[in-house]
């Protein structure tokens, strides 16, 4: 296993891997937008911000970063956009290795990072892995679906 920059090649891969997060989001989603979704990991990949985990030659996790900051301040920081592992490789160590990649870049650049876990199943166990390593909790995400009828 090994965690490492993504390549142009290799977007379109780590693209539908991330298509895969939508099934643990909670609620029904609106059909991706291929276009939107690939121009933002590609501009991730420009600012070396998009990592991938590999194993065996296959992309089986992705954490995506951008920078940011918040309205009222000028504090920049890194926020996630994308951080996801296949269901069948979350027994490995790949978002561990994703995270402290993400954590490693954030301390070289002397910025806080932000993870956020945005959708709504198995918050147990996204919310402990994310303490144990280091994070606080600082909020939560509530959705209220638009109904048309």
């Amino acid at each position: 296993m090994e965690v490492r920059e993504v390549t142009p090649t290799e977007i379109w891969d780590e693209y539908k891997l991330l298509l895969g997060a939508a099934d643990g989001f909670g609620y029904e989603i609106p059909l991706p937008n291929s276009d939107k979704g690939i121009n933002a990991l590609t501009y991730a990949m420009g600012q070396r911000l998009n990592f991938v985990a590999i194993d065996k030659g296959e992309i089986v996790g992705a954490l995506v970063l951008a920078f940011d900051t918040l309205w009222w301040i000028d504090e920049w920081f890194l926020i996630d956009i994308a951080f996801y592992v296949d269901p069948e490789k979350r027994a490995t160590k790949a978002a561990s290795m994703l995270i402290n990649k993400g954590k490693d870049l954030a301390k070289q650049l002397g910025l806080p990072l932000q993870i956020s876990v945005t959708y709504g199943t198995d918050l147990d166990r996204k919310e402990k892995f994310l303490l144990r390593k280091g994070f606080k909790k600082i909020g939560g995400n509530y959705v209220m679906e638009n109904s048309n009828g």
